[in-house]
């Protein structure tokens, strides 16, 4: 069989950074990544959702009605969309959230303009509704992200907006893979750049779009609304589980012994983002800072009638400082040893022909490819984790 590179062919350099890929190395099953036009330069993969007001709380079923109908509104329309929920572990509120995606920042800027999302959600008004609303914004450029995905003919997430998917890739099931199928990577170790960001400020309202000669001035400082800065070379993923075609034992078999491990690996990362004057000094909790994790969600896709988790696809996304905290997690500890052991052990018995379907999408990003601004939500919500420091003044996301 003849593997590709994970790498699109137009986003190909001379490498000066050797890849890790073993000697003769024949991948145990095939994998496949997405493929992008030329004249793509990024992608636009933003969260839009709202968070329950209190502890131990969920939203009502009605809360997420002025996002649907935004969404409906504006030119260009997202190119794909899922409606999502998770439940805090610490605090057990409730997230529900849109992902969707544009096929560039430029086209997603033009809808936030145009279906006037960017007028409601500067509104005072959110400001004084009794739930947290949040935008969470990454545009990555398109050597600054990678997929995978089990099933050639079942895309989500940014491959849906692609051309076509690879044949078999040979980036994959060795440790260091995902470092090895970025275009970034060719010639960028994407080293970490650890600092007391992110930081929750104070936002502040500007005049207008930040200048390159200087900041805005602030009009007016409120509490309520909290602006993240970037963090350069953040990195994040977005790894998605659908059992959809799954029936019977093997199905019962999934649900039982493979999800349950999944969840363990979500609940420890999602442990990690308590600030640090909250944290406990015990060992547990010191293990968990090392991996570098500022928010994991452990996502269920819903129904958007019912609301109903009936979809039977899932999802983590999580926020790491670094690549190489990623991949620290997944090398050394045991609840990502687990869910590698045991994907890794279904993927291969099956040879990629088995009915659970597995993909994701890993960013590595530039400070300036990020925006997260957050409106009466608790510290601990996405990336707003860490401790009061530097204010982002600017309200403008391009």
């Amino acid at each position: 069989m003849t593997l590709e590179s994970a790498i699109c062919p137009h986003l190909r350099r001379d490498r000066t950074l050797p890849k890790s890929t073993p000697a003769n190395y024949v991948p145990p099953f095939p994998v496949f990544s997405a493929r992008f036009d030329e004249d793509m330069q990024d992608v636009a993969m933003v969260m839009l959702g709202a968070v329950s007001s209190e502890d131990n709380t969920t939203l009502d079923y009605d809360a997420l009605v002025p996002l649907d109908r935004l969404l409906e509104l504006g030119s260009p329309l997202h190119g794909h969309r899922t409606l999502c929920t998770s439940t805090d572990p610490q605090t057990l509120r409730q997230t529900r959230a849109w992902k969707a995606w544009w096929p560039s920042r430029r086209d997603f800027e033009d809808w936030r303009l145009s279906s006037g999302f960017a007028a409601w959600f500067a509104g005072e008004e959110r400001e004084k509704e009794d739930i947290g609303w949040f935008v969470e914004a990454i545009f990555p450029s398109m050597d600054r992200f990678e997929t995978v995905f089990s099933n050639a003919a079942s895309l989500e997430g940014a491959a849906v907006l692609s051309s076509h998917m690879s044949g078999a890739i040979e980036e994959h099931g060795y440790w260091g893979s995902a470092r090895d199928r970025f275009a970034v990577g060719q010639h960028d170790p994407m080293s970490a750049v650890r600092s007391a960001c992110p930081v929750a400020g104070l936002a502040v309202r500007a005049e207008g779009p930040q200048k390159a000669s200087g900041s805005p001035r602030p009009q007016q400082i409120s509490s309520k609304r909290v602006i993240v800065p970037g963090q350069h070379n953040l990195c994040v993923i977005h790894s998605g589980q659908d059992w959809s075609q799954m029936t019977g034992s093997d199905r019962d078999l999934y649900l039982h012994t493979l999800h349950p491990v999944l969840e363990r690996g979500m609940s420890f990362l999602a442990h990690q983002k308590v600030p640090l004057s909250q944290r406990e000094t015990s060992a547990a909790q010191k293990e968990r800072r090392t991996y570098g994790c500022y928010d994991c969600r452990f996502m269920d896709h819903l129904d958007a009638s019912s609301l109903e988790s009936s979809l039977s696809k899932s999802f983590g996304l999580a926020y790491f400082d670094s690549l190489s905290s990623l991949e620290a997690w997944a090398r050394e500890h045991k609840t990502h040893l687990d869910i590698f052991n045991g994907f890794f052990k279904y993927a291969t018995e099956t040879q990629g022909k088995g009915d659970l379907r597995l993909w994701h999408e890993i960013c590595v990003l530039k400070e300036d490819q990020q925006y997260y601004e957050y409106i009466n939500c608790p510290p601990g919500t996405g990336m707003y984790v860490g401790l009061a420091a530097r204010v982002n003044t600017s309200t403008d996301l391009v």
